[in-house]
């Protein structure tokens, strides 16, 4: 098992080959995708995804803080009323 952030993590890479008679370029293409995953949080802590028609792509979850956060993030603001219902 590996980290990431901090996090345990597992990973998994799965790849796709688009036959040549299929791909349009009179090729093979392979298309390949990586996850890594947290059991813990329950979230894809990375996702990679790589495909030479279209490019690649990259999500990742950074700053991972397990910290209570602040209270008053969830105090209602001053002078704030509630819409009619």
């Amino acid at each position: 098992m590996s980290e990431r952030e901090g996090v345990p993590v597992h990973g998994v890479r799965q790849t796709q080959t688009i036959p040549a008679d299929a791909s349009g370029t009179g090729r093979n293409i392979v298309v390949t995708d990586e996850y890594w995953y947290s059991e813990e949080l329950r979230i894809n802590m990375l996702i990679k995804h790589n495909d030479p028609r279209m490019g690649s792509g990259i999500m990742t979850v950074t700053q991972v803080s397990r910290r209570e956060p602040n209270p008053g993030m969830f105090e209602i603001p001053p002078g704030y009323n509630p819409p009619d219902e």
